[in-house]
């Protein structure tokens, strides 16, 4: 990252919004950690060089594709409560055998407190979003037994249909929700630092969907 890039006080703006250059610089450097950590990585080189290249730009479009949900969320009036944010933490918790190792989980991802707690409520966010644009999505008699006819190795219960059922509903969830997100980056206003990236960067595509959140889910990170 050039050392210029503090000329700009801002990381991106995005429908004129700030992203604060020290949020990306401090998400950047829990990042370079992880690489020479746990990856052993070794940023001179000139695969460190792109790996960390494509890193920078995968913090920064996470960080507007966050803003963007986050600005779409209160214009449709949708509102995670701090009630709800910890009920999802205290589920992630759950899939862990003991308090312990869900904090050396943490500890070796660098994901601190603060971090947890934006991660789990942007996807929060995102799930209420995707409900409520799906909200008159269901799946058809026929949609349901010609995929469980075509999945029977999967499905050899009938009680399973319910499960099947719910596959394919979030399927259509989120298949409704990638359009909508793609329609929603594509109208953005958005201007990123150049001085944060690097000349290695790969390049971007506009229409990119969020991505995945840094918090863990179901025992994993």
């Amino acid at each position: 990252m050039s050392c210029s890039a503090a000329a700009r006080p801002y990381a991106a703006l995005v429908n004129g919004e700030t992203i604060p250059l020290a949020e990306f610089e401090t998400a950047l450097a829990s990042a370079k950690t992880t690489l020479i950590d746990q990856n052993s990585i070794d940023l001179e080189s000139e695969e460190g060089k792109f790996i960390l290249a494509t890193t920078q730009r995968s913090i920064i479009d996470d960080m507007i594709n966050q803003t963007l949900v986050r600005q779409q969320a209160v214009k449709m009036n949708i509102v995670v409560t701090s009630a709800d944010v910890q009920e999802e933490i205290a589920r992630l918790r759950a899939g862990f055998p003991s308090q312990k190792l869900f904090e050396e989980t943490l500890a070796q991802e660098h994901i601190n407190s603060a971090e947890l707690l934006d991660g789990v409520r942007s996807r929060l966010v995102a799930e209420k979003i995707k409900k409520t644009l799906a909200k008159k999505t269901d799946v058809s008699d026929k949609e349901l037994n010609g995929f469980l006819e075509s999945n029977q190795e999967l499905f050899t219960d009938q009680s399973e249909s319910s499960e099947a059922k719910k596959y394919l509903l979030r399927k259509k969830e989120n298949e409704i929700y990638d359009r909508w997100f793609a329609k929603v980056r594509g109208a953005a206003k958005i201007e990123i630092n150049p001085d944060i990236l690097s000349s290695d960067e790969p390049a971007l595509d506009p229409g990119q969907k969020p991505l995945p959140d840094k918090t863990i889910s179901n025992g994993r990170v």
